[in-house]
């Protein structure tokens, strides 16, 4: 196999897939960038009750360059994620250096949760978690979609299980 058919091969894979919400990556920095503050915070206290024996100066530059490639990292980690709706299924990629993909059989689901934080409610966003038989936790969480996309999607895989169930039962 040469090397422009596997780009064709992977631009077709690609295609039908929809990038989550424009503002997402500012969310997900955002939502990081807050992460880390309040980590700054605890170890500022703490060194300040402890006399500063626990937090050596030389500790928040390195902290603070950590702090900011991990926020510069969020944003091109969230612009990396995208989703597809297909007529029987709903996929879900993710990654920047390990790409993973995750799809999920609209008839295996039997539970969807719809939720939004205070940051995603200010962004107009919501995330999506479905779950499956057998698990106790999701298996496939969308994050940083619209509200109203987030709705659509719930509604639509609702109404197809709901015709699946009434086809089987007439």
């Amino acid at each position: 196999m040469n090397s422009q058919s596997t780009l064709k091969d992977q631009a077709a894979d690609e295609a039908g897939f929809l990038p989550l919400a424009d503002n997402y990556p500012l969310l997900s920095m955002i939502s990081t960038a807050l992460s880390w503050g309040i980590i700054l915070l605890i170890m500022l206290a703490s060194a300040y009750f402890m006399n500063w024996v626990i937090l050596p100066v030389f500790l928040i530059p390195v902290f603070l360059l950590l702090a900011t490639l991990s926020i510069v990292f969020s944003y091109f980690s969230a612009k990396a994620c995208s989703y597809r709706r297909g007529s029987f299924d709903l996929m879900y990629q993710r990654g920047l250096w390990w790409k993973k993909k995750t799809a999920v059989s609209f008839s295996r689901i039997q539970h969807i949760d719809l939720s939004h934080g205070p940051l995603e409610r200010k962004f107009g966003l919501a995330t999506l978690k479905f779950f499956t038989a057998g698990g106790a936790h999701s298996d496939l969480t969308i994050p940083g979609l619209p509200k109203a996309d987030a709705e659509t999607i719930r509604q639509h895989i609702l109404d197809f299980t709901e015709a699946e169930y009434q086809s089987k039962h007439e």
